[in-house]
């Protein structure tokens, strides 16, 4: 089902009327007009999270992305394998305190903020910042992020990007 609306937000969402009466897991590109809908289930789309990996390996060298990549990659090879489709319960525990640990691990990897300038106002301007943005938002992540390996793919019926 495809629908073109000029305006890309939560006026064309609402007005095309799909999310708003829909209750399952929905799969996107964590737009955050999406991420509104709390009455259904989100999960991350595992391309467009490789991508965002991608990008921060090849442009920072950092090994939390690269490992983080290769582990979403490896579940999705174990989950592909498996009638079932998903993780066992522990698994599943298991990959969340290994994610956890290499996103921990990130943060160190990442140089210091640098200090605020006396009488200058306002945040601090980093190009660091994104990178370390996407590690605390990625902690935040973990269930939309892994939601496959868990639930199982079949069990999607709407993909939105």
């Amino acid at each position: 089902m495809k629908f073109l609306y000029v305006k890309r937000g939560t006026e064309a969402i609402e007005d095309i009327g799909i999310i708003p009466r829909y209750g399952e897991v929905i799969i996107h590109d964590c737009w955050q007009s999406y991420l509104s809908y709390e009455h259904c289930g989100h999960g991350l789309c595992g391309s467009h999270l490789l991508r965002e990996l991608t990008f921060i390996v090849d442009s920072n060298g950092y090994a939390w992305a690269a490992n983080i990549k290769r582990m979403l990659q490896e579940n999705r090879a174990i989950v592909a394998s498996r009638p079932s489709k998903k993780l066992t319960e522990k698994e599943y525990q298991n990959q969340q305190k290994r994610y956890r640990n290499i996103l921990t691990r990130g943060e160190k990897e990442l140089p210091p903020i640098p200090p605020k300038q006396n009488g200058k106002r306002g945040k601090v301007a980093c190009r660091l910042w994104p990178t370390r943005g996407t590690i605390r938002w990625s902690l935040s992540k973990w269930p939309s992020l892994a939601r496959f390996t868990l639930t199982g793919v079949s069990s999607y019926k709407l993909k939105l990007f």
